[in-house]
Parts: C-alpha cells; sequence; structure tokens
C-alpha cells in the first residue's frame, strides 16, 4: 500500500486564502499616492536617488504643487529618468512602481 504525506497542506491552505482576501482587497481601481509607489526600497533598488524628491533635485527641478509636477512630465523628464534611473521613461517607472505595489498588497 502507498501512503503519501500530507503535512503542510493546512499551511498551504491557510496562504492561499489570505492571497485571495488580500487579492480582492484591490482588486479594480485603486488610488495611490507616488509615496505609496515610490518607497524607498523602490528607489534604492531601481534608481541612484533615495527618494522622489531626491530625483527631482538632482535634474534641478523645484516642484512644490501637483500642478507644477504635471508640467513637467515632457521628453526633459524621460531623459532625466534615463539617466538616473534603470527605465527608459517615467512611464515604464510608473508601471514597475505600480506591480511592485501589487506584489506587496497581495502579501508576497
Amino acid at each position: 500500500m502507498f501512503r503519501m504525506e500530507t503535512s503542510g497542506f493546512d499551511e498551504l491552505q491557510k496562504k492561499l486564502k489570505q492571497l485571495g482576501n488580500n487579492a480582492k482587497q484591490i482588486d479594480g481601481e485603486n488610488k495611490v499616492t507616488l509615496d505609496e509607489l515610490l518607497t524607498p526600497a523602490f528607489m534604492k533598488e531601481y534608481t541612484q536617488c533615495t527618494s522622489l524628491d531626491d530625483l527631482l533635485t538632482s535634474g534641478g527641478y523645484n516642484i512644490t504643487t501637483p500642478e507644477e509636477f504635471q508640467a513637467v512630465l515632457d521628453d526633459e523628464w524621460d531623459k532625466h529618468i534615463q539617466a538616473k534611473t534603470r527605465f527608459a521613461s517615467w512611464q515604464e517607472m510608473l508601471n514597475q512602481a505600480g506591480s511592485d505595489w501589487t506584489i506587496r498588497q497581495l502579501g508576497f
């Protein structure tokens, strides 16, 4: 007769249930701030800067309002992103930050 050890399935089931709960919580559209996306860990891994403020300052940008930040988003900003990060554009950087945020929210 063949016997198979099945210990550990309860723990796996708990983890899968938690993953499902986490996925439900972030399902749909989410409003996430740049601070939540561009964490110090993200900046350390993907850029030469410690924060978004550091990234702005290193490019000579003096931003005090969201409107000023929106005005910065142009080809020059993308060139700065290319020079100071692993990304070819701001959009590519945001996409990666969004993926990383999702993974954290799921509990990985």
